[in-house]
């Protein structure tokens, strides 16, 4: 049976103007009743897609087809793993009415579908969303950013309105949140989305419990021709490492296990990992629990209870019928603590991370690299770079710059400049499909300084500088050793200027055995004559206006 609710008394209403209050006095959020901002951005700067809000509802719902928890992306099909999730905050508090147990959630089990606004007992704060980048070619760069893409978002639970899924009405703790979330790219972290929460209270608290609810669930996306899909999708096998603090789930259609999973309809695990560790010295724990799904069930629909839920410290064991494929539906929670005492203006950081991989060492090795990045504080993370310079040669009238580029510098221009002149455009950068940009400059005054370098938009990548040599001289460069009869003979040559230049083969009588005529190209350059049939000297002879040279050449049998 379910409680019955608490009634409404106006004192708590002033409390929680109180509240508020000592919210705006912290500078960390905009408290405005009438400006609240119901946001979601999309974070899906690598192989995780996932919905965030501002009211720290994760997902949203399957109300639409937008990324709740899409992993992974790019591979053709789309797969969906969490309809609803969120973050729990639990602890020991007093309000005008006295002591009470609290647990402000920003959802609880419901039904996909349903606005997830009306799920959350936070309340956005005044201030908009906000998405920063270190990546110089994102639009979104910021220096203060921490990864290529940071969603942060600011809320707060002054407000004692009741979630829809929720019969008991919502007592504020006084708290401010702000949700950070990161993203990186590239490996070892581009199957990883990670959660931060620095919460800070507003009045005293005790037994502090953090935690982050899922409903996991994993359906082919793309397979479904209506959404949210109508047929049987709540099949979750959910396993615990307790060395990584990871609790995993993957697509299982029905016991027995694996055989009756039916894995390769969503292929993939996922899995929500704790990255803050308990302190023991502080009596902390970490609680990995789950329930059969129920809405407003009697057995979770008091603060009371689901606050006994995730300050139990303990693992919950995943192989009991009601919370295996087939026999079950579950839910479920991954929290720590306590946090012994809390006065107001105290904080504390907590931090999760949703996260996915091919199969059960991969997601373990994702979920090392995730606490691996966090432990150093998400410092020395490797950002691609825009461009790197492979290669940059000169030679009189020409020099050879060589990228590779990355997707922010695919519409790229390529510029020059000397020591007295400013950047100038020379041309578009053309990366071909591996990524490769190639520019031949011929344009070159001897003996001067070039930079070179990628620019696109104000962001620019990829500079070198070059020194041109001085000009050139009429030359055939040194063959080597004899040629056989026969072969073919290659000829490397150099041209001081841009003209016409013709390069012939003559035998010792003056007879010309072969001609070929060259590119009006200035620099180095190459090219290929027939070699006599017959064994003998013969001469090479390079002329280019008034000027020639000669080079004898062996040809033997």
């Amino acid at each position: 049976m379910h409680r019955p609710a608490h009634r409404a008394n106006p004192r708590r209403r002033t409390a929680s103007l109180v509240v508020l209050a000592a919210c705006m006095a912290f500078a960390t959020c905009a408290v405005d009743a009438g400006a609240q901002l119901y946001e979601s951005r999309v974070a899906d700067a690598n192989r995780v897609a996932l919905t965030v809000t501002s009211y720290g509802f994760l997902g949203n719902n399957w109300t639409t087809r937008s990324p709740s928890f899409v992993y992974a992306q790019g591979v053709g099909s789309v797969y969906e793993h969490l309809p609803r999730g969120g973050l729990w905050i639990g602890a020991h508090g007093v309000d005008a009415d006295g002591p009470f147990t609290g647990v402000t959630t920003a959802c609880l089990d419901g039904t996909a579908g349903m606005a997830p606004q009306g799920a959350t007992e936070f309340t956005p704060d005044a201030s908009p969303m906000v998405v920063r980048s270190t990546l110089l070619s994102s639009p979104d760069y910021s220096p203060d950013a921490i990864s290529e893409h940071d969603v942060i978002a600011r809320f707060h639970d002054g407000v004692p309105k009741r979630s829809a899924d929720n019969s008991e009405p919502h007592r504020p703790l006084g708290l401010v949140v702000r949700q950070d979330s990161y993203q990186w790219s590239v490996a070892p972290l581009g199957d990883v989305i990670f959660l931060r929460y620095v919460i800070r209270t507003a009045s005293p608290l005790t037994d502090v419990w953090v935690g982050v609810y899922t409903e996991f669930v994993s359906v082919n996306q793309s397979a479904q021709s209506v959404w949210p899909p109508s047929g049987a999708y709540h099949r979750s096998l959910l396993e615990y490492d307790a060395a990584l603090r990871l609790l995993r789930e993957h697509y299982c259609a029905g016991q027995p296990v694996p055989a009756g999973c039916q894995f390769a309809t969503v292929p993939y695990w996922v899995g929500l990992e704790s990255l803050t560790p308990p302190d023991p010295s502080l009596g902390q724990q970490t609680t990995i629990d789950g329930w059969q799904w129920g809405p407003q069930s009697p057995l979770r629909d008091t603060d009371a209870e689901r606050y006994a839920i995730m300050s139990s410290g303990t693992a919950r064991d995943w192989t009991l019928p009601d919370v295996m494929p087939g026999t079950g539906d579950p839910t479920e929670l991954v929290a720590i603590g306590p946090y012994a005492a809390l006065v107001p203006g105290d904080s504390i950081v907590v931090d999760f991370a949703l996260l996915g991989g091919a199969d059960v060492a991969d997601i373990q090795r994702q979920a090392y690299d995730a606490q691996r990045a966090r432990d150093l504080g998400f410092r020395d993370v490797p950002t691609p770079v825009l461009a790197s310079v492979v290669d940059a040669q000169a030679e009189p009238g020409r020099v050879t710059v060589s990228w590779t580029v990355t997707d922010g510098l695919r519409d790229a221009r390529i510029e020059r400049r000397t020591d007295a002149s400013p950047w100038a455009v020379l041309a578009a950068a053309l990366p071909d499909a591996s990524g490769a940009v190639r520019f031949d400059d011929r344009d070159v005054v001897p003996g001067t300084r070039y930079g070179y370098r990628l620019a696109a938009g104000s962001v620019t990548a990829g500079e070198a500088w070059v020194d041109v040599p001085g000009a050139a001289e009429l030359a055939i460069l040194p063959m080597g050793s004899d040629v056989d009869a026969g072969a073919a003979l290659r000829v490397d040559y150099v041209l001081p200027a841009g003209t016409p230049a013709e390069l012939r083969l003559v035998d010792v009588t003056g007879r010309v055995c072969a001609t070929r005529a060259l590119a009006a190209v200035r620099g180095r350059g190459a090219a290929e004559l027939p070699c006599p049939g017959g064994p003998g000297v013969y001469w090479l002879r390079l002329a280019q206006g008034p000027r020639a040279v000669s080079r004898s050449v062996v040809v033997v049998r």
